[in-house]
């Protein structure tokens, strides 16, 4: 019960966090030298080196799909933690491809890589123009969680931010 207490806060939290990096808390940020001084993928890379997993058999960010062609939106970078009771990791992309059809890659893959949908929904933005969806997900009976956020704020990109946690 005090994991599914735990899990619900980090998930409210995230879906928090997600909101205001994914949307750039109505304001776009510029990398700052903390950014600049993680490790730079060549531009159109989109995959992100996977954990390893552990024995415990937690989620990492191998199970996560990538949408194809989308590109890693550095100013974003949330980066993997990982302790002994928890690994999480986030990261927000970028493509030119509409929002349903990115929703729609991540509703066919994510149950693909085992996840369970728990949630869907189109999530109120604060500007008119702006649209977003969000997905909740889980798998080995909630000790894992994921988060997919796609946002289009109406300027011909679509930004997808990506969150996993895994309760080890």
């Amino acid at each position: 019960m005090k994991r599914l207490i735990s899990l619900t806060l980090v998930l409210i939290l995230a879906l928090g966090c997600l909101g205001l990096v994914a949307c750039g808390g109505g304001q776009k940020e510029e990398a700052d030298s903390t950014t600049e001084a993680m490790s730079t993928p060549e531009p159109g890379e989109q995959t992100v080196p996977a954990k390893q997993k552990t024995g415990s058999g937690g989620c990492t960010w191998a199970d996560m799909p990538m949408y194809p062609g989308a590109e890693k939106a550095d100013q974003y970078f949330d980066g993997a933690t990982t302790t002994p009771e928890e690994y999480t990791e986030s990261h927000t992309y970028t493509t030119g491809d509409a929002l349903s059809k990115v929703a729609g890659f991540y509703k066919a893959q994510m149950p693909k890589k085992g996840w369970h949908q728990d949630k869907w929904m189109d999530v109120e933005m604060t500007k008119a123009e702006w649209t977003c969806q969000r997905g909740v997900y889980s798998m080995r009976d909630g000790k894992d969680a994921a988060i997919v956020k796609i946002t289009d704020k109406g300027e011909g990109v679509t930004h997808i931010g990506l969150k996993v946690v895994s309760y080890k």
